[in-house]
């Protein structure tokens, strides 16, 4: 995991970061991603160079969508 960590977390936090502006909310969720990375490894099918880098890309980009959303629907809750 701390080699996974140290060469995609840049490009993962650059991905996370292009959704979520706040820094505290682009780490929960590069957290959750990675989770759910270390949790659905099994589902990666590698497919060439830079396609493990994909992958997780997708994860932490459909992680940042999922935030959004709550949020958004957790801000038409209290109007």
């Amino acid at each position: 995991m701390a080699t996974f960590y140290s060469l995609y977390a840049p490009y993962l936090k650059g991905v996370c970061s292009r959704y979520i502006i706040d820094s505290n909310d682009v780490k929960d969720v590069l957290q959750e991603a990675l989770i759910r990375i270390l949790t659905h490894v099994d589902d990666f099918q590698y497919q060439g160079p830079g396609s493990l880098q994909a992958w997780a890309g997708r994860i932490v980009a459909n992680e940042a969508v999922r935030h959004l959303k709550r949020r958004q629907e957790l801000v038409e809750l209290q109007a």
